[in-house]
């Protein structure tokens, strides 16, 4: 009896066709735009490899393309588990999917046929951002974490690990006493490049109660604590309008309590990007009024009522548009162990690192990094850094706040 696995591969031409009206009739809805599928005219078998959305829904689309350009059919490469039963490879089948094994492939491309696959597939579509930097971070990996994350069993698990290995055999090692795969002293890389930055700000992230353990991607937590930051009191309601005359170029009337008038008042502002000082968010904006692009607090916005156009433009906003660059450096009064630290805090070069900053930003930056105020005014242990360029660079008043 022929394995299931290698039947289906012929195409069913009347079934695909109804299949490719069906997709037609998506079209209205998806509204798919098509560049380059004239590629597909040319004769012989090709492979087209695509990122795998969420159940699937860019394959009506892709199916209606390739044939309006070139009257061919497109053979999709289905995970083996939407082939289990007779049923399921009948539904597939009418739409030129076959499972996705080496020898339906062969067979396929030696027809001059095209074939469609998701290396991903649906598991990775699917799959929880924990599991994408378990091996670096975490340390090992073994099969029933494949089968817990991805749904898959534990022969397509022993499978993946084997590819793994395949592609980087000196990343990992089988330890038989713990019966997991470890991290190698040479692990490297090979899908995804790890950043200390974005797991540090995972943490953050964490201690800030911005997101919750289980919606992050770190799979064990180490014992962590961070230096609390005041809440800032921004209303949703007051952050949607804000967004939205930005995205709209829009004015809107808010009621806004400045540091110079002893009440709230209600005020016309054109904002045009938000802004963040290291421990409160603005709304950059054009202030009518004054005639000036000025940074509103968004806590300080009590309420807002009307919209209309816009008048100022953000290409007006000199400050905004003009980018300045920090050099910084150690405090020279420090000794050479002080200052080689100080190198390895900012990420120095040959005792130097550039901080572009938007002018704008320039005070917020300047006060956050300590370089406000005359260097000579604090210890060189206090101080740690100096700014170079500082006769350079026009500082100017300290943020135009409201």
């Amino acid at each position: 009896m022929e394995d299931p696995a290698l039947t289906g591969w012929i195409l069913d031409e009347e079934s695909y066709r109804r299949t490719v009206e069906w997709a037609r009739a998506l079209r209205f809805y998806f509204r798919p735009t098509f560049e380059g599928f004239e590629v597909f005219r040319r004769p012989g078998g090709m492979v087209v490899a695509a990122n795998h959305g969420l159940f699937a829904m860019e394959a009506p689309s892709l199916l209606l393309g390739v044939w309006d350009a070139s009257g061919r059919a497109i053979r999709g490469l289905g995970d083996r588990v939407l082939y289990a039963t007779e049923l399921q490879r009948k539904i597939l089948g009418s739409t030129g999917g076959v499972e996705g094994t080496p020898e339906n492939a062969h067979r396929l491309l030696s027809r001059g046929e095209i074939c469609y696959v998701c290396p991903g597939g649906a598991r990775e579509a699917l799959a929880s951002a924990k599991d994408r930097y378990r091996l670096f971070w975490e340390g090992h990996v073994n099969r029933s974490d494949l089968v817990e994350v991805f749904g898959v069993s534990i022969n397509q698990a022993s499978t993946d690990l084997n590819r793994y290995l395949g592609l980087a055999e000196a990343n990992m090692v089988y330890d038989k006493r713990a019966r997991t795969y470890v991290r190698s002293s040479s692990f490297s890389p090979v899908f995804h490049k790890p950043d200390a930055g974005q797991y540090l700000a995972q943490l953050r992230s964490l201690s800030d109660g911005i997101i919750a353990a289980d919606d992050g991607w770190i799979g064990s937590l180490p014992s962590f604590a961070c230096a609390p930051t005041p809440a800032r009191g921004v209303s949703p309601k007051i952050l949607r309008a804000t967004v939205t005359a930005i995205k709209r170029h829009e004015a809107i009337e808010v009621f806004y309590q400045s540091m110079s008038s002893p009440e709230p008042v209600w005020r016309w502002i054109e904002p045009h990007a938000l802004v963040f000082d290291g421990f409160r968010w603005h709304a950059r904006a054009h202030c009518p009024r004054s005639s000036a692009f000025k940074d509103f607090v968004l806590s300080r916005i009590t309420d807002t009522r009307s919209s209309k156009p816009a008048d100022a433009q953000s290409s007006a906003d000199s400050d905004w548009e003009e980018q300045v660059d920090l050099q910084i450096a150690p405090h020279p009064a420090l000794s050479a162990g002080q200052r080689k630290a100080i190198e390895l805090d900012y990420g120095m070069e040959r005792g130097v690192t550039t901080i572009p900053v938007r002018r704008a930003l320039l005070y917020y930056t300047l006060k956050r990094l300590g370089l406000d105020t005359d260097p000579a005014a604090r210890s060189p242990r206090d101080q740690q850094i100096v700014l170079l360029n500082c006769r350079d660079i026009d500082i100017g008043s300290k943020g135009v706040i409201e």
